[in-house]
């Protein structure tokens, strides 16, 4: 363990003894509250707008992909180091229209980090900020694109590289 991190004990007998909470899921059965998941695929495979769409949507109340109905609206943060301000502009705006929401529905729903503007698990205070932000915010969903320019991973397959960003850097957000 990471110095200064305690390991924490589950309650076997209190477990044993309940049934467990309901699931929050945002996609049913495929994506919770509280999961951490990654989006991969090739190059120019529509991650960026999958994202996007999770947020927009989620925050919205309306169905994911006009497929996945959300249970309750969503409140999201995202941070997009992939793509300039313009095109995630453009892309907020299509979708927010194709989805026939009024903008002024996404106020104290989605909230959007200015695109690229340098954000990295690198840094420490950009970390801190972040950190800063989620507790201010209590996001239900954090959608960050992409992990190989968040991360400083050149490959999003190296499993190993992938779980130990996921271990040091997206799991504490969890917590917050």
């Amino acid at each position: 363990a990471e110095q200064g991190r305690l390991l924490a004990m589950a309650p076997v007998a209190q477990w044993a003894g309940c049934d467990p909470a309901p699931i929050r899921w945002i996609l049913p059965d495929r994506l919770a509250i509280g999961d951490c998941a990654l989006l991969v695929g090739p190059e120019s495979t529509g991650k960026s707008w999958m994202a996007l769409e999770l947020g927009v949507a989620g925050s919205a109340g309306r169905p994911i992909l006009g497929r996945f109905l959300v249970r309750e609206r969503l409140k999201v943060l995202m941070v997009d180091e992939e793509n300039p301000p313009d095109i995630v502009h453009q892309r907020l705006r299509h979708l927010v229209k194709a989805h026939g929401i009024e903008p002024d529905e996404l106020d104290g729903r989605l909230f959007l980090l200015k695109p690229c503007q340098g954000f990295s698990f690198r840094s420490p205070d950009m970390v801190l900020d972040l950190l800063r932000k989620v507790e201010q915010i209590g996001p239900d969903l954090i959608v960050m694109d992409s992990v190989t320019a968040l991360a400083g991973i050149e490959n999003e397959n190296d499993a190993t590289a992938v779980r130990r960003f996921f271990h040091d850097h997206l799991y504490p957000l969890r917590a917050v």
